[in-house]
């Protein structure tokens, strides 16, 4: 009897750890690899100058992303730019020539864009900079330079118009902050950019007059212009994108605002397509304002948080950085407003808010600039982030990226450490060793003051992060004690992507994974999984190990997929 009572407790017992098991598989299935990025050093970015804002193009038409940035260093300001000799494997860039230098005019924001060319957009690039005169009323400017390699000049020399720029729309009475490009006037067949400035209290629409044939480097030929706003006391952002639902050519316009009186604000202005040029941008989405006097938007970013998942990608998304020079405990932080997709954005939809990152410390705290990037390619392309912090009083002021893990979450945080008693100004995201045009993982760029122990102003992130794209079966990472050596089997589930497999071993308790066991090719392409198996006979009894299981795929981006720990003291005969 008591036997037979024995017999049934034992079946239950694996029944519920057969169960358990289940549900052990079917909840942990692993998607991405956490975010990582490797700094790329390069004595030319060494420059012991204030980086204040940077930008990547390409400005010499070989199809990789140089860069191009505002430094300062005392009164003076400069406008660098630095090529890019990148290779697979190796980023590198030559030693940087200055553009410009001033010390009566105040730069303090850098786009590069193809004025005069509507077939190679995002190649040989001009410069356009936001310039104020320090101390001078009437005469704030953007200044642009045309790229010299449209006329059979040397690129990286000083040949961009012999060091002078074109001094674009003088006469400007308060402070230009920012300026962006894109299509407002839906010229499809063309292309040509137009220009959006923040012009102090207002925001001023200007067309392209390459619409017309006319030269766009000569101020004269931009006489078409638009006043989108009144009075909107300080406009401190502007972004040019789709909200309203289309995909055309015919974009629309987000800018940031503070009212003296009150809050910092947001509004989104609907392109009216036709008469853009003529005061016609009544219809506009205000936000609630936020946070108090001192509180500010510092830069706008519109781009579809839904990723191709989304049937309308003319739905854009509005991301923002926001922070506070005082310190006051408002909340400094980075979101995305949603756009609600399927309603008009503009006059009944309802906008919800993601965060993605915020604080209320009361040191002065300023998130800087947010810029996008898909840095885990995946099928549903939801756009990744990567912002600049400026904090007073924090030991550790420096650059952070996030990836999307779905439509509405961000995690797998990445923040490299290292640099102290510094503030990273400004951020871009681009290819650095693949072409403009490729399609991998996208890398990122820093800008930070020179004080403290930076060392290198203007630092390069290498992606080195990817999808996973062998998802495992929880428990697949076997280890069995045989005789003379250690047998590690896995299973994956399915793979798309992937070319072979790895195991390290480390004898430190995972502190290091310096051996390398082996590696075997992968075998189930096209969706489906695979089994495979790998022996381990350097081994010694009474040791313990713990065994890493990476993946590396058709582009040869590696990803960690489980680690196992054996403690190797009897061998099965």
């Amino acid at each position: 009897m008591r036997g037979k009572i024995k017999d049934k407790l034992m079946g239950f017992i694996s029944i519920f750890a057969m169960l358990l098991a289940m549900c052990f598989i079917i909840s942990v299935p692993q998607g991405h690899a956490a975010l990582s990025f490797t700094e790329q050093t390069d004595a030319d970015f060494d420059i012991d100058e204030d980086v204040l804002d940077v930008a990547m193009g390409d400005l010499d038409a070989d199809g990789l992303n140089d860069v191009a940035a505002i430094v300062k260093t005392g009164s003076t300001y400069k406008v660098r730019i630095w090529e890019n000799t990148s290779s697979a494997g190796n980023a590198s860039f030559a030693a940087s020539n200055v553009v410009y230098s001033s010390a009566s005019r105040v730069l303090n924001k850098i786009l590069l864009a193809n004025l005069n060319s509507a077939t190679n957009a995002n190649t040989q690039n001009d410069i356009i900079v936001c310039a104020n005169y320090d101390g001078a009323t009437s005469n704030q400017q953007i200044l642009i330079w045309k790229n010299p390699g449209k006329d059979a000049g040397t690129v990286f020399a000083d040949s961009w118009n012999t060091g002078s720029p074109n001094a674009m729309f003088g006469g400007v009475t308060s402070n230009i902050n920012d300026i962006a490009a894109g299509e407002l006037d839906g010229d499809s067949g063309d292309n040509y950019v137009d220009l959006v400035s923040a012009n102090g209290a207002s925001v001023i629409a200007r067309q392209n007059p390459s619409d017309s044939a006319a030269d766009p480097y000569s101020a004269g030929n931009w006489t078409t212009s638009s006043t989108l706003t009144g009075s909107k006391n300080n406009v401190t952002a502007v972004a040019i994108g789709h909200i309203n639902g289309t995909n055309d050519s015919y974009k629309d316009v987000v800018i940031a605002y503070n009212s003296v009186a009150t809050t910092a604000n947001l509004v989104a202005y609907k392109n009216p397509t036709t008469g853009a040029y003529s005061g016609n941008w009544t219809t506009a989405k205000t936000f609630a304002g936020v946070g108090d006097t001192s509180t500010r938007y510092t830069s706008l970013v519109i781009a579809n948080r839904e990723g191709s998942g989304d049937t309308d990608p003319g739905d854009g998304d509005i991301f923002t950085t926001r922070g506070q020079a005082d310190t006051a405990s408002q909340e400094k932080a980075v979101k995305v407003r949603k756009n609600p997709h399927g309603s008009d954005p503009f006059t009944a939809g309802t906008w919800t808010t993601e965060t993605i990152v915020s604080t209320t410390s009361t040191n002065a705290y300023l998130y800087n600039e947010v810029a996008l990037g898909d840095f885990t390619p995946d099928s549903n392309k939801y756009p990744d982030v990567v912002w600049g912090v400026d904090a007073n009083g924090d030991a550790l002021a420096i650059t952070e990226a996030e990836e999307s893990t779905s439509a509405s979450a961000y995690g797998n945080a990445f923040t490299p450490g290292g640099l102290n008693a510094v503030s990273c100004k400004t951020v871009a995201t681009g290819f650095v060793e693949e072409a403009v045009s490729g399609n991998g993982k996208i890398d990122f760029i820093a800008g930070y003051t020179s004080d403290g122990d930076v060392g290198q102003e203007i630092r390069v992130w290498r992606n080195d992060a990817g999808t996973t794209n062998a998802t495992l079966k929880a428990k697949s990472f076997k280890a069995e004690k045989k005789a003379k050596k250690i047998a590690l089997r896995w299973t994956t589930a399915s793979e798309t992507d992937s070319a072979s497999f790895t195991v390290l071993r480390s004898e430190d308790n995972g502190a290091t994974y310096d051996v390398t066991v082996g590696s075997v090719d992968a075998k189930g392409q096209g969706g489906s999984g695979a089994k495979y198996n790998l022996s381990d006979s350097d081994v010694t009894r009474g040791k313990t190990y713990n065994y890493k299981l990476q993946e590396i795929d058709l582009s040869s981006n590696t990803s960690d997929l489980a680690t196992l720990k054996v403690k190797y003291k009897k061998a099965k005969k």
